[in-house]
């Protein structure tokens, strides 16, 4: 009977479970995180890092009271030369709101819904994309349907 190396078995416990804990982070970079608010209540909570794709939001029945809210959080910093841009599905731009700049985190930039639904008439679907000095490529933040109270009661 072999005697057991207990430093040569320590070595390649030790090894193995580095190699599992290493492996249980994602490699992915992330922070972005963001949150849509329609008439004061939450209705899109997204961290960027673990989505697949952007969420739809239908916009029917509206009053010219309603709003939209965002809140954008690019790792606990908040943004200069924000904008949202409302774009068709060929990432032309329809319109862009800009919003100023502001220390605080919780800064919200707020959208009339009547300004996005006066566009039903030519497109049914659009998406609204975020912008900044720091992230100049935008970031697709959700989908919104378009479509009048008659057509969803058919």
């Amino acid at each position: 009977m072999k005697p057991i190396n207990f430093s040569s078995t320590a070595a390649t416990l030790f090894v193995v479970l580095t190699s599992v804990a290493l492996c249980s982070f994602t490699p992915k970079p992330g922070g972005y995180s963001y949150e849509v608010y329609l008439n004061n209540q939450l209705v899109i909570q997204e961290h960027m890092y673990a989505r697949k794709e952007a969420p739809t939001l239908p916009l029917n029945m509206t009053t010219s009271q309603d709003a939209i809210s965002i809140m954008f959080n690019n790792c606990n910093k908040v943004d200069v030369s924000r904008k949202i841009s409302l774009k068709d599905d060929q990432d032309a731009t329809i319109k862009e709101w800009t919003f100023g700049d502001s220390p605080d985190i919780k800064n919200q930039m707020k959208i009339k819904v009547s300004e996005i639904v006066a566009v039903q008439n030519k497109y049914s679907k659009v998406k609204l994309v975020y912008s900044s000095q720091a992230v100049n490529d935008g970031v697709h933040l959700i989908n919104l349907q378009l479509s009048d109270a008659t057509a969803l009661k058919k």
